[in-house]
């Protein structure tokens, strides 16, 4: 195989279950490794981990900001913005002190004062 600093090529299969219709997918997918000593089960954990990342961090910037539907074109003011959007995420994650303090009344909060998010970044809470 002719690809630079591949060791293995993996063939894995996914068998999806969309929960708004019930309807099953099953596909494929086709990944290179670079690692030797690699066996089965750890490839197998580092493709759960990329979708763990997908699941919670992407997920949630494309529902919160609709980062998919941006109109941003301009290579600089997107990075800006992506980092503020993931800063963002990261406090309204960890701004919660209670079990009733959830992320949509967080949001609300700070939709209606948007100062709240200023004395977030600052920590001046």
């Amino acid at each position: 195989m002719n690809f630079p600093f591949a060791e293995k090529v993996i063939l894995l299969r996914r068998h999806r279950q969309y929960l708004c219709d019930g309807h099953q997918e099953e596909g494929f997918l086709h990944l290179v490794c670079s690692r030797k000593e690699c066996s089965d089960a750890q490839l197998l954990a580092l493709c759960r981990g990329h979708w763990i990342i997908e699941s919670s961090v992407h997920y949630c910037r494309d529902v919160l900001f609709r980062e998919d539907h941006s109109q941003i074109r301009d290579t600089t003011t997107a990075r800006v913005c992506a980092t503020m959007h993931c800063l963002a995420v990261y406090l309204l994650r960890t701004s919660r002190k209670s079990r009733q303090d959830t992320r949509p009344r967080m949001q609300k909060r700070i939709n209606r004062h948007p100062g709240i998010a200023v004395r977030m970044v600052m920590g001046t809470s």
